[in-house]
């Protein structure tokens, strides 16, 4: 596959979510190259929630 292609997918609010929490908690294991990927998930996840929500968020990492 060449670089030039491009995957597409449509996320989940809680798929977003999902990876976002991940990222957060492997933040060390996650390699650089996934930076733009990373804060797109966080971007999606973070518009998607209520305050209520994002307390939680911020809490379970």
């Amino acid at each position: 596959m060449s670089e030039d292609s491009a995957f597409h997918y449509s996320f989940t609010a809680e798929e977003a979510k999902s990876l976002a929490l991940l990222f957060r908690r492997q933040r060390q294991g996650v390699d650089r190259s996934l930076d733009t990927l990373r804060l797109f998930v966080e971007d999606c996840a973070y518009r998607s929630m209520t305050i209520d929500e994002a307390e939680v968020f911020f809490r379970e990492t």
